[in-house]
C-alpha cells in the first residue's frame, strides 16, 4: 500500500567498503565475528533487498555533507536512574537499581536474526552493558545523543522472573550514523513498558534495533514517538518462545520535510495462547516520508494465537508520502489474527466547525492531528506518555 511523490536516492557501496574495513581492524571475540560476518553477507542495506525498499541507507549514507546537522530540539525522557551513550557509543553514567557489567554483551546461540544494522551495531560497539533489571527499581533511563560522528552501540537486559520494570530510550543525534541495538530478554511471568523517542537531523541516519524474547506468560510493551531524521528506522525483532506471553506494539510518528522514519516489526509466535497488539498511528506534511512494514508468523503449533495489526496514517500536505506493508503468515488454524492499513486526511468538516468557533487554521489542524495519534501513546506509562504527547504538541505548534 502507497502514496508517493518523490523518487529514492541513488546508492553507492563507498561507505559500506569503510566500515568493512573498519570492521577487519578490530581484534573481534567470537560474537564480534559473527556479528561482522552477518553483515558482510549484505554490507550497507539498499532498497534492493528484502525488507529494505523504504530504508535505503546505503544511499542515504553516500550523499555528501552540508553545513547543516543539527537534531531537531528534544528532551530525552526521564527516568529514575539512567546511562547515556555519547558521539563516541561510549557509556557515562551510573545505574541504581540495577546489576550490570560494562561492556558489549556476548550472544547467546537463540538471538534472532537482527539484520544488518543491528549486527553492525553489535561488531562495532566500543562499549555496552549488560544489566539486569531488579523489582522495585526506579525506571531506567536510557539516552542515544551525538552529534556528526558515527556512534554504535549494544546492550542487554534481562527482566528476572515476575519482575515488572520500566525503560525509556531517547535516540537523539545531529547529522552522524548511529546504529544502536538493545537485546531484551523477560523471564517467565515478567514485564517491561519500554517507551521509545527518536529524533535526528536531516543528514542524520539513525537505527534503533531490538530484539525481544518472551518466555511463559512474560509481557512486553512498547510504545514511540518518532519525529524522523535524514532516514531512521525502528526495528523491533520479537519472539513468544513461551506459551501465554503477551505484547502491546504501538506508537506514532510526526514528520515534516526532509524527515524520513521506517517502522518495521517482525514478530514470532511459537507458543501456545501468546497475543500481539499493534497499533501505528502517523501524520506526514509536505517533503516527510513514512513507512510501516509489519509481519506476524504463527507457527503450525502456536494455536489459540491472538494477533492484531492496525496502522493508520494522515497525509497533512500535498507532497506527503506513506507506504504500508503489513503481512500475517499463518499455519496455526485456531487463531484469531487481522491486519489492516488506511491513509487519509484530516476531516475538512471537523475543521470547518473548529474555524467557525475562532480557532485559527494552524491551531485547528494541530489539535485534530495530536487527537489523532494519541490513542496510540495510550499504552507507555504515565510520565513517558505525557512527556511523549508533549514532544508531538511541540512539533505540531512549533514551539
Amino acid at each position: 500500500m502507497s502514496s508517493s511523490l518523490s523518487a529514492p536516492a541513488a546508492a553507492s557501496d563507498t561507505r559500506s567498503s569503510g566500515l568493512l574495513a573498519r570492521l577487519e581492524a578490530i581484534d573481534p571475540t567470537p560474537s564480534r565475528l559473527r556479528a561482522r560476518e552477518a553483515f558482510a553477507r549484505t554490507g550497507l542495506p539498499h532498497r534492493r533487498i528484502e525488507g529494505w525498499r523504504w530504508s535505503d541507507v546505503r544511499a542515504a549514507l553516500s550523499r555528501p555533507p552540508s553545513a547543516g546537522g543539527e537534531a531537531t530540539p528534544a528532551t530525552p525522557l526521564a527516568g529514575g536512574s539512567g546511562l547515556l551513550f555519547g558521539e563516541d557509543g561510549r557509556v557515562r553514567g551510573e545505574l541504581a537499581g540495577a546489576s550490570w557489567t560494562r561492556g558489549s554483551p556476548e550472544d547467546e546461540a537463540s538471538v534472532p536474526d537482527v539484520g544488518p544494522l543491528g549486527w553492525l551495531a553489535e561488531a562495532l560497539a566500543p562499549d555496552g552493558a549488560d544489566i539486569t533489571l531488579a523489582s522495585g527499581a526506579k525506571p531506567l533511563a536510557i539516552v542515544f545523543s551525538g552529534g556528526r560522528g558515527d556512534r554504535f552501540v549494544h546492550l542487554r537486559i534481562r527482566v528476572p522472573q515476575g519482575v515488572e520494570a520500566e525503560v525509556t530510550e531517547s535516540h537523539l543525534s545531529g547529522g552522524g550514523f548511529s546504529s544502536v541495538r538493545v537485546d531484551y530478554v523477560l523471564e517467565e511471568g515478567a514485564s517491561l513498558h519500554r517507551s521509545v523517542f527518536l529524533a535526528g537531523g536531516a543528514e542524520c541516519v539513525q537505527a534503533a534495533v531490538a530484539s525481544v524474547r518472551l518466555a511463559p506468560g512474560a509481557r512486553f510493551r512498547q510504545t514511540f514517538l518518532s519525529l524522523g531524521a535524514g532516514l531512521s528506522r525502528l526495528e523491533t525483532a520479537l519472539t513468544h518462545e513461551g506459551d501465554g506471553s503477551e505484547a502491546v506494539l504501538d506508537g506514532a510518528y510526526l514528520l515534516g520535510e526532509g524527515r524520513r522514519t521506517d517502522i518495521v516489526t517482525r514478530v514470532d509466535h511459537l507458543g501456545i495462547g501468546a497475543s500481539t497488539r499493534q497499533l501505528v498511528r502517523g501524520a506526514v506534511s509536505s517533503g516527510g516520508r513514512a513507512a510501516f512494514q509489519g509481519r506476524f508468523h504463527v507457527a503450525r503449533h502456536a494455536q489459540k494465537t491472538d494477533a492484531r495489526m492496525q496502522h493508520q496514517a494522515l497525509l497533512l500536505e500535498e507532497g506527503a508520502e506513506v507506504n504500508a506493508k503489513p503481512e500475517l503468515e499463518i499455519y496455526a488454524d485456531d487463531v484469531q489474527c487481522a491486519h489492516g492499513a488506511t491513509t487519509g486526511a484530516l476531516d475538512e468538516a471537523a475543521l470547518f466547525y473548529m474555524r467557525q468557533r475562532g480557532l485559527p487554521l494552524a491551531q485547528a489542524r494541530a489539535i485534530l492531528t495530536l487527537s489523532f495519534i494519541a490513542s496510540a501513546l495510550d499504552s507507555a506509562p504515565p510520565e513517558p506518555r505525557e512527556a511523549l504527547l508533549g514532544e508531538a504538541e511541540r512539533w505540531l505548534t512549533g514551539a
